[in-house]
């Protein structure tokens, strides 16, 4: 096997992880479902990673690789524009991202929630010792608020330049953009509606849900 053909059966075992790992979460998933969703054997999955814990670690550092370059080909395209606009288009760029890439979005939470309840009382909740002896956990921990550093510089230059009004602090404006895209990303159908047989409710075309949250970022940085 060349060394393009193990890339690219290495890039299908992580794309088949994010998706299982995200529909099952950590502890339901299996190698098996994994390799099933793969198309490839157990014993191909674990060539590539020695445990379940090292596959899921490396699935949440693409995903964070991932949501750095949406970020910084956004910057990149709107360069030219003052830093307001360049996150209003960093927010559709990353909006569009989770509506196709759910299971990379649903890691990330997910991932960010394990550790964060880890540093409540110091203690490695959700974290099992796989994880923790994996060398993908020290990346992580270097590289998981990457996307957020990002956004909370822009956030601050904005506000030096006056573009964006809003004089909170960047790591609250930025907590509550986040809050907002992963309630979107929680709830993103392509047509959401509430069953109630009781009750009538009007389905939400996610055009228009989408354009509303826009609205609501949009008139909260300007606030």
């Amino acid at each position: 096997m060349g060394a393009l053909e193990r890339q690219a059966r290495e890039i299908q075992i992580i794309d088949s992880a994010a998706k299982i790992f995200a529909i099952k979460g950590f502890g339901s998933t299996k190698i098996k479902d994994i390799a099933k969703e793969a198309g490839v054997s157990v014993g191909i999955v674990y060539f590539y990673y020695k445990n379940k814990e090292e596959l899921y670690l490396a699935v949440v550092l693409k995903a964070i690789e991932l949501s750095v370059s949406v970020i910084n080909e956004a910057k990149l395209e709107l360069e030219h524009k003052n830093c307001l606009e360049q996150l209003m288009g960093i927010v559709k760029k990353y909006l569009a991202f989770s509506e196709q890439n759910f299971q990379f979005q649903e890691v990330i939470s997910t991932y960010i929630s394990l550790t964060l309840s880890m540093r409540k009382d110091s203690l490695f909740h959700g974290i099992t010792e796989g994880m923790k002896s994996s060398p993908f956990f020290e990346k992580l921990q270097q590289n998981q608020w990457s996307p957020a550093l990002l956004i909370m510089e822009l956030i601050h230059n904005g506000q030096e330049e006056g573009s964006i009004e809003n004089n909170d602090m960047p790591q609250l404006i930025f907590a509550n953009l986040w809050a907002l895209i992963i309630g979107f990303e929680k709830l993103y159908l392509p047509d959401f509606e509430l069953v109630d047989k009781a009750v009538f409710i009007p389905k939400i075309n996610s055009k228009h849900w989408k354009n509303s949250l826009l609205n609501m970022i949009h008139n909260y940085l300007k606030s």
